[in-house]
């Protein structure tokens, strides 16, 4: 902790960015830095995120950093720094169109919101980001588009599925 208390000194001096940490990674007006192994956020002030150092942060999207803590799992972060879902999720993907997917080991995949909510009822075996109002998800080995409303499409058709097996409830 010494050497983060001379992080802040140093950037509270002047000091620049590149010479205090030992990497720095800039996106969308935010700087991505390591030191001693660990990852914050400094914002344009170059005044950190918050008080966590994680274990990995990924670039930015709409809004929010993936985060890491290793043996705990993945979340995310807001421009503010605080966490935004309660469960720590096994992987994910950025935010596109809304919504991020998020898997867990036990239940699948799924998308959360900004809020950090759980979107659908139904957990996937596997997920791709939506991208112009579909996202293509497997579900009981099947592929199928997924409207953000819930309902599972044919792929080729993009007309909702009629069976009631596998439309969303």
């Amino acid at each position: 902790y010494d050497a983060l208390e001379a992080a802040k000194k140093q950037l509270a001096n002047g000091v620049p960015v590149d010479e205090v940490f030992d990497s720095v990674s800039r996106t969308n007006g935010y700087t991505i830095v390591r030191l001693l192994k660990r990852y914050n956020v400094l914002d344009k002030e170059n005044t950190f995120l918050c008080d966590t150092w994680y274990d990995y942060i990924y670039g930015f999207s709409e809004g929010f950093f993936p985060v890491c803590v290793k043996n705990k799992g993945v979340n995310f972060i807001n421009r503010d720094g605080e966490e935004l879902c309660d469960h720590w999720y096994d992987r994910f993907n950025f935010f596109t169109e809304g919504l991020a997917i998020v898997g867990d080991e036990d239940k699948g995949y799924n998308f959360i919101n900004y809020d950090g909510d759980v979107v659908f009822e139904r957990w996937f075996d596997y997920a791709y980001s939506f991208r112009n109002g579909f996202a293509e998800v497997k579900y009981k080995g099947k592929y199928y588009l997924l409207r953000k409303d819930g309902v599972l499409c044919d792929e080729k058709t993009q007309k909702p599925i009629e069976d009631g097996a596998t439309q969303m409830a």
